[in-house]
């Protein structure tokens, strides 16, 4: 329709299995995200140093003679900053990620024989409870590297809170300044792409992403497209958008369960007491955003405003691309990213 015949690409997104990863790549997708929350063990996140020394006893003297030998005490030079990594992390650093290093090792060689080089590999570790920690991302680079694993980009889990479809929540100095940290281990270690995850709507942290990767990142975004395309909704049939603002709150306890929001909906103002050209504000508000965000399966898959609404799209388009290309705009400016002439 839009007379579009460039390359484009797609991803198996946060996939766990060899045999998902299979089914991808029949597919044609030529990006792997690989999740690796099932086989790492975060539990040595949380133990006394005596019982991670305890647990380290138990792995191969191979492992635990080469982590010692490699990590333990070891201070690593990464442009103008020193990490050192302790006796004690090595050893946790061992009980929380060698399983899934040999894992990633095995999906690389998979994605290897089925496509050559002609392939991109992300890790996810971020789908964790804790912050991965500068020394953990260090260990977790250099054993891939070590494994010969080809890195295009990995996703740690930052500190503060990457919530779906809002802003940052946090100390945004404090996440300057473990992200520095990132992007130097990123640059020692192959040079890959850190890769932030929930990373729509992170506007006052885009130009610190911007600036530190040098623009050598990939910022994952999805619902946002979706928000905007409600923003639409909400300007030319208000009606529609007032019945899917109604409905979302139906659809939203099934859909709590699979995402990490925490929104107050207590500050989510009542419908009917809005007019109608006040209701775009519903898609600035950090807590209907998230209310919406979330139960969209639920919408779309609605007998009666999921058919309107898909109505609506194809009625409006170029009211559609507006809010969205607008609001896509906005996360490119503030990531710092030159524009095209």
């Amino acid at each position: 329709q839009e007379g579009y015949d460039s390359p484009y690409g797609a991803d198996g997104d946060h996939l766990k299995t060899l045999a998902d990863i299979d089914i991808a790549l029949a597919a044609g997708m030529p990006m792997i995200t690989l999740d690796l929350t099932e086989v790492m063990n975060p539990a040595p996140a949380q133990w006394s140093d005596e019982a991670v020394r305890s647990a380290f006893s138990g792995l191969p003297q191979t492992v635990q003679d080469r982590v010692l030998r490699d990590y333990a005490g070891k201070t690593f030079r990464l442009g103008d900053i020193s990490l050192t990594i302790t006796e004690s992390e090595a050893r946790r650093c061992a009980l929380m990620y060698w399983k899934a290093l040999d894992f990633t090792a095995e999906v690389d060689a998979r994605l290897r024989s089925k496509r050559g080089d002609a392939y991109d590999l992300e890790v996810s570790i971020d789908e964790t409870t804790a912050p991965t920690v500068p020394s953990h991302h260090l260990f977790i680079a250099s054993e891939l590297k070590r494994r010969n694993v080809t890195l295009n980009s990995l996703a740690p889990r930052f500190v503060g809170e990457f919530q779906k479809g809002i802003d940052y929540i946090g100390n945004l100095a404090e996440f300057e300044r473990q992200f520095i940290v990132h992007c130097e281990i990123a640059k020692a270690f192959g040079d890959y792409k850190v890769s932030i995850h929930s990373g729509s709507d992170k506007f006052s942290a885009y130009p610190v992403i911007g600036r530190h990767t040098g623009l050598r990142v990939h910022v994952k975004t999805a619902g946002t497209r979706w928000l905007e395309a409600l923003r639409a909704v909400s300007l030319g049939d208000p009606a529609l958008f007032r019945d899917l603002l109604a409905k979302a709150y139906h659809y939203y306890p099934e859909a709590l369960k699979l995402y990490h929001i925490t929104p107050d909906l207590s500050k989510v103002p009542e419908a009917p007491a809005i007019k109608n050209e006040d209701l775009p504000d519903y898609l600035d508000l950090p807590e209907s955003r998230q209310l919406l965000h979330v139960t969209y399966g639920g919408l779309l898959g609605d007998a009666d405003v999921g058919k309107r609404f898909f109505s609506f799209l194809g009625n409006n388009e170029e009211l559609h691309y507006h809010c969205v290309t607008s609001h896509l705009r906005r996360h490119i400016q503030l990531l710092g990213v030159p524009e095209r002439g």
